[in-house]
């Protein structure tokens, strides 16, 4: 099912292109849609050079840091798109485009689902950071400052003057 949506069931933008949310996400009268930050484990050697750990909390990172098979996963953070900012800038569109994977993600209850992303640079101007308590768990950082975004939730033509 994963690979028909990769293959069938979402767009195929151009590096730097724009993207908007879509219609539907809009019209759902949401204030901040919670999006997905990627989050990886910490190595060792960060874990062993890190001066903000107290000497607990140090060894504590470094025991999980020295676990085998944990992998980057997709975390909701606090991080996500301000509705009423789009819609005082005039448009839907959230970030330029950067690329699109299939990538494992955590829901807000801790099960793993797996689905297609488009990974974005996004806009600041309609960012905000306060839309959750979720905090990054131990032993893990945030990988990159990129936004994931479900492709259901994205389209690359303009939505926002649509939704009056």
């Amino acid at each position: 099912m994963v690979l028909y949506i990769y293959t069938f069931g979402s767009k195929n933008f151009e590096a730097g292109q724009k993207v908007y949310l879509s219609k539907d996400i809009l019209d759902a009268k949401i204030d901040v849609i919670a999006e997905l930050r990627l989050i990886r484990p910490v190595t060792e050697k960060e874990a062993k050079d890190s001066f903000f750990f107290s000497n607990a909390t140090r060894d504590e990172t470094l025991a999980i840091a020295q676990k085998k098979g944990l992998k980057p996963v997709l975390q909701y953070f606090n991080y996500g798109i301000n509705v009423s900012k789009l819609k005082g800038a005039g448009s839907a569109a959230v970030g330029t485009f950067i690329d699109k994977k299939i990538m494992t993600f955590k829901t807000p209850n801790g099960e793993l689902g797996k689905t297609v992303f488009y990974i974005i640079k996004p806009y600041p101007n309609i960012i905000d950071n306060n839309i959750s308590n979720i905090e990054v768990p131990k032993g893990y950082k945030l990988a990159d400052d990129l936004m994931y975004v479900f492709c259901s939730n994205a389209t690359d033509s303009e939505t926002l003057n649509s939704t009056k």
